[in-house]
């Protein structure tokens, strides 16, 4: 539903960048926490609060799991659970040199 457009990264309040489908963004932030969120529209993705007080890394995942039937719905009457967000174990299709 969402295949030719880009969602929003918000990371504490803050956007700080657009990815589409099938693509990846890095970028740098403060170690410290924060809080990750995904948007499009009116729509958006649940919250993840991540801890990089320690520095390193953390990868995550956004989609649109209720495809475009159910997503009409979702986008209706839940636009907070529009898309979702996951923290991934590790960089799924991603080396590291």
């Amino acid at each position: 539903m969402d295949r030719f457009r880009a969602y929003r990264l918000i990371v504490t309040g803050e956007e700080i960048g657009h990815i589409k489908g099938n693509s990846q963004l890095s970028v740098e932030v403060a170690a410290t926490q924060h809080t990750l969120r995904a948007t499009i529209d009116w729509c958006a993705s649940n919250i993840l609060y991540v801890d990089l007080s320690a520095g390193g890394e953390v990868h995550v995942e956004v989609s649109n799991p209720n495809g475009p039937f159910k997503g009409q719905s979702v986008m209706r009457r839940t636009p907070g659970a529009y898309l979702q967000l996951r923290l991934l174990e590790k960089a799924e299709g991603h080396e590291t040199p």
